[in-house]
């Protein structure tokens, strides 16, 4: 079996790699010069992360991924859950901007302790799970981005 001979310095820099900017090429790179040699058995994972300075767990995640989803399994996933663990719902979301508009005064804590008061409860009645702690970064992110002055 013939093995890959490591060169000083390697076509491409390992910074391009890791660049979003460069997507679909990225995922054609990653598949030519990582994945491909690693399943062709002409390099071995520490080989490939040793030439382009990538941490063994990255290109056996890139392998495994190509294995499982073929080339679209390359192309750069976004960090963290793909649904957030908490969302507000519209309504409510609506409810806090036009409280906070209003009343500017009011912290972010202040805003959920008035909404889950809100007429008798009616926001927690109808969305069970606005009794959990609803983190205070999550409406400060809201109001931001529906442009409230804070």
């Amino acid at each position: 079996m013939a093995r890959i001979v490591i060169p000083k310095k390697p076509d491409f820099k390992a910074e391009w790699l890791n660049n979003w900017r460069n997507r679909d090429v990225l995922a054609h790179t990653r598949l030519k010069k990582i994945v491909l040699p690693v399943l062709r058995e002409t390099a071995t994972i520490a080989e490939i992360s040793r030439l382009y300075k990538l941490n063994r767990n990255t290109v056996r995640k890139w392998v495994d991924r190509y294995r499982e989803n073929g080339i679209l399994g390359l192309y750069d996933r976004a960090p963290g859950p793909q649904t957030p663990e908490f969302r507000i719902p519209k309504e409510v979301e609506k409810y806090l901007v036009d409280l906070k508009n209003r009343k500017m005064h009011l912290t972010t804590t202040d805003l959920i302790q008035n909404m889950r008061k809100y007429r008798n409860g009616y926001f927690v009645k109808k969305y069970p799970r606005l009794k959990e702690r609803i983190p205070q970064q999550t409406v400060y992110s809201l109001l931001e981005r529906n442009e409230v002055f804070l």
